[in-house]
């Protein structure tokens, strides 16, 4: 790691000396310099006081050894140490046996001063603070070097210069993250073989420690009962489902959750193959809960102490049993029909027409003007081609918006599709660039007809589908694209696409590179979160006078959407 030290002091003084010759001359030593620097905690940033500085140097007649104190702001200084190369080591708060490099050089008369590069400072951005921690993996009991860490705003929108809120840990597993936004967010870690996430309040001038680990220590299996198992999604043909969170509760001898829950156990995630490793204290009949989004699994085990129980493969597939969801049908798109791929009953999925004949049928008040309609849906899906009047434009409804987006805020998931943006841009402004102007209704629908091979650039969805491009098929006259995304927004595919360059009628075109075509953002503290994509899943009947139908979704794009459904 590099250590910043920078060199200052008085002007030099020429002595005279009268000529002697002949004489015998007393060896002079070079006048001392001084060292001096401040220190901080490696995880928090914050000052280390108290800390003991030890420099060691060489000195006519032996080496020597100084020590200092470090103070309340972490600052220290050594006074008389000899010129030349020094060692110095640091022990304290937060600092382990710390050894500066390079070898601090000091020099006769000068002033060498040492900057801790692990020092941050929460309060340089209003508004803003740190998060860090130190990332240590308990299965191999090692810290976890050279993972990715990214803070995930929750109902927070990144301002114009706002850093990118990503890092990577260093070989100690430590990481910092700063100009975080107030609020609280969610720190996801992901290394080779481990992937965590943790909350993580923010304030104003001030650091966060995430989590922390000043021992590393493996779990040791013989004070643990070990669970393994692998999660399936409940789609046809079923697949391995990476990034679940499973975790596990213990049960009481009627088979009961223990209220409250002081016996749970500690969050894992699934690997790219849907397999978890749950280390349970103490031995027990426990549940194993499996969830990703709004879908679960829940199987009970017993597990004793030193043994590993396996959950046969197949039987922990999650599903949507439990969830109602609540469909806005429009002219075009069908997403219950996805809702149904991905194991979701018909029982279970409400219709509301969202394209009413009769203009003057206030669909959208009547379906969200009472908050409580909408208590017991996990998800709400607007399919492209909806009326929008609700939502945009003179007769916007602030009743409409709140409420949905409370239940948003409150956990629920929210997709809309292509040319319903209308809602998401009304909900949450600022968070998608649409197309021209995003204050106009409706003004961002120019995107032209043709297939776009689209690049995924989200590892999740790259390692589910096993294929790097999907091909997406815009085969109708117009739909919208989407020109940027706020720092939070998770993208998932990116494509060149072809669009109208002057509006009606459409007299020129031009490509707009890499834009995003399905992207996911989190609303809040309690997972809630909107999902939007620019394409269509149906296949339109053929026309009346006779003719072929048109195809719009693809194998590719559903098998896009059954992922999003597990999110």
């Amino acid at each position: 790691m590099n250590r910043s030290i920078t060199l200052y002091g008085l002007a030099a003084l020429a002595l005279a000396l009268p000529a002697c010759d002949g004489c015998e001359l007393e060896t002079v030593e070079d006048a001392p310099g001084t060292f001096k620097g401040t220190v901080c905690h490696q995880v928090t940033g914050r000052p280390s006081v108290g800390a003991t500085i030890t420099v060691k140097a060489k000195k006519s007649g032996g080496d020597i050894e100084l020590t200092a104190t470090s103070d309340g702001a972490g600052k220290f200084q050594l006074d008389n140490v000899p010129p030349g190369t020094a060692r110095v080591t640091i022990s304290g708060e937060g600092v382990h046996d710390l050894a500066v490099t390079p070898d601090p050089e000091i020099k006769t008369g000068l002033v060498t001063e040492w900057m801790d590069p692990m020092c941050i400072d929460p309060t340089r951005n209003l508004g803003h603070g740190c998060v860090t921690g130190q990332v240590c993996n308990r299965h191999t009991g090692g810290y976890v070097s050279g993972a990715s860490v990214t803070v995930v705003l929750s109902n927070v929108q990144a301002q114009a210069g706002d850093a990118e809120l990503a890092t990577t840990t260093n070989p100690q597993g430590v990481f910092q993250i700063c100009d975080v936004p107030e609020g609280t967010h969610t720190v996801l870690i992901r290394g080779v073989g481990y992937q965590k996430a943790y909350p993580a309040t923010v304030t104003d001038g001030n650091t966060t420690e995430v989590v922390a680990n000043p021992s590393c220590n493996a779990y040791d299996p013989q004070d643990y009962c070990v669970v393994q198992g692998r999660v399936c999604t409940s789609e046809t043909p079923p697949g391995w489902l990476p990034d679940a969170r499973v975790t596990a509760q213990m049960l009481d001898a009627v088979g009961n959750p223990l209220v409250p829950a002081v016996t749970e156990a500690e969050p894992e995630f699934t690997d790219a193959e849907g397999r978890y490793e749950l280390y349970l204290q103490p031995e027990g009949r426990w549940r194993v809960q499996v969830q990703k989004g709004t879908f679960v699994s829940r199987q009970d085990v017993s597990c004793l102490k030193g043994e590993t129980t396996v959950i046969q493969e197949g039987t922990q597939c999650v599903s949507a049993g439990e969830c109602r969801f609540l469909v806005v049908t429009g002219i075009f798109d069908r997403i219950e029909n996805v809702l149904g791929r991905v194991g979701v009953p018909q029982s279970r999925i409400d219709l509301v027409d969202g394209n009413p004949a009769d203009l003057t049928d206030d669909w959208a008040f009547r379906t969200f003007g009472v908050a409580s309609a909408l208590e017991g849906y996990c998800g709400v899906f607007f399919n492209c081609g909806i009326d929008e009047a609700a939502f945009a434009g003179p007769f916007q409804n602030a009743v409409v918006l709140t409420n949905l987006r409370n239940w948003v805020s409150a956990g629920g998931t929210l997709y809309v599709s292509d040319e319903a943006y209308d809602v998401v841009e009304n909900l949450y402004p600022g968070k998608l660039d649409f197309f021209r102007n995003d204050d106009l209704p409706s003004d961002a629908e120019y995107g032209l007809p043709g297939d776009v091979t689209a690049s995924v650039v989200d590892e999740s969805l790259r390692t589910y589908l096993g294929q790097d491009l999907v091909t997406i098929k815009f085969n109708y006259q117009s739909w919208t694209p989407i020109i940027g995304v706020d720092a939070d927004v998770q993208v998932f595919l990116r494509g060149n696409s072809n669009v109208c360059a002057d509006g009606e009628p459409c007299s020129s075109s031009l490509t707009l590179q890499q834009i995003p075509l399905t992207i996911r953002y989190p609303v809040g503290p309690n997972g809630g979160q909107v999902l939007f994509t620019s394409f269509h899943l149906e296949t339109r009947p053929p026309p009346t006078d006779g003719g072929t139908p048109t195809e719009i979704s693809t194998g590719d794009t559903d098998r896009v959407m059954r992922f999003l459904m597990t999110l």
